[in-house]
């Protein structure tokens, strides 16, 4: 595993709500009639929901490196939101595609 996956899965395992309301957002966004968002907008909707509109000492951050994580894993689990985000291929996904062709 790389950092960053490292990374996500501790505070996907801390925070598993975050997902609950990046999943809850997107298909806000979906009904609305997107076919395809950023999850960059749905995480700043996220944002917002923690920062302003629940109220108690709820202090979460949610790292933008965590963002392709997220969009990934929400595409893989909610059949409803297959295909809804934009993905750009992992620096990781980038190097063994170039060993296969060196190969």
């Amino acid at each position: 595993m790389r950092d960053t996956d490292a990374f996500f899965e501790k505070y996907h395992a801390k925070n598993p709500h975050v997902y609950d309301m990046f999943v809850k957002y997107a298909r806000e966004v979906k009904a609305a009639g997107h076919n395809k968002f950023s999850i960059w907008a749905v995480a700043n909707r996220v944002r917002w929901h923690y920062n302003f509109e629940v109220r108690g000492t709820y202090k979460y951050k949610i790292s933008n490196d965590l963002l392709s994580r997220y969009s990934r894993r929400i595409m893989e689990r909610e059949v409803d939101l297959v295909g809804f985000f934009n993905v750009k291929r992992l620096k990781q996904e980038a190097a063994a595609a170039y060993d296969l062709i060196e190969q």
